[in-house]
C-alpha cells in the first residue's frame, strides 16, 4: 500500500485538494474557536475525516489498518512515554517561569482521543499536498517524501505556537 492522493492514488482535481485545504482550515479554525472540549476535539475530526474519506471512495483501509497485537503494545508504550514526557517538560517550563496549560483529565480525555486523531489526519493532508506537488517537480519520491515530512512537521510545530493560534 501506498500513500493516497500523492501519486494518481486516486487522482484529485484541483477542486479536491481545495476542499481538502479548506477542510484543513476550518477543521483547525473551529478546533480554536469551540468553547466544549470535547466537542472541538470531535468537530476537528469530523470536519478532516469526512472529505478524505469521500475522496477515498469511502475506503477506509486507505489510510487506516486493523491494529495487530504488537501495535497495542507500542500504542501503551508511547502514550505511557508522552505522559513522562509531558510531566517532565511541565516541570520544566515551570521551573523557567514560562505558562503551562492546566488539564483536566476528565473533561480532556474525549478531546484528547478525538483531538489525536485530527492531528494526524492533519498532518496526513499536508504531507499528501506537499507529496503530490514535489513529486511532480522532482519525481524522485525519497527526496519528496523527505522534503514533505519537514514541511508538514514544521507548519504542525507552528500550528502549536500559542501565538500563531490568535492570528488563524
Amino acid at each position: 500500500m501506498d500513500i493516497p492522493f500523492y501519486n494518481n492514488n486516486p487522482k484529485l482535481s484541483k477542486s479536491s485538494w481545495i476542499l481538502l485545504l479548506f477542510a484543513l482550515l476550518l477543521g483547525y479554525r473551529t478546533y480554536i474557536i469551540t468553547a466544549t472540549p470535547i466537542l472541538s476535539g470531535f468537530l476537528f475530526c469530523i470536519i478532516l475525516l469526512v472529505p478524505v474519506l469521500y475522496l477515498l471512495n469511502w475506503d477506509y483501509k486507505a489510510i487506516f489498518q486493523k491494529p495487530r497485537l504488537n501495535d497495542l503494545k507500542w500504542a501503551v508504550m508511547m502514550a505511557a512515554a508522552y505522559i513522562v514526557y509531558s510531566t517532565v517538560m511541565s516541570y520544566v517550563l515551570v521551573f523557567t517561569g514560562l505558562p503551562v496549560a492546566s488539564v483536566n483529565l476528565g473533561t480532556d480525555i474525549g478531546n484528547f482521543i478525538f483531538a489525536l486523531m485530527a492531528e494526524e489526519l492533519f498532518k496526513f493532508i499536508l504531507l499528501a499536498f506537499f507529496l503530490c506537488v514535489l513529486y511532480k517537480i522532482s519525481h524522485n519520491r525519497k527526496v519528496s517524501i523527505i522534503v514533505s515530512s519537514a514541511f508538514t512537521l514544521a507548519i504542525f510545530g507552528l500550528v502549536h505556537c500559542t501565538d500563531l493560534n490568535l492570528i488563524i
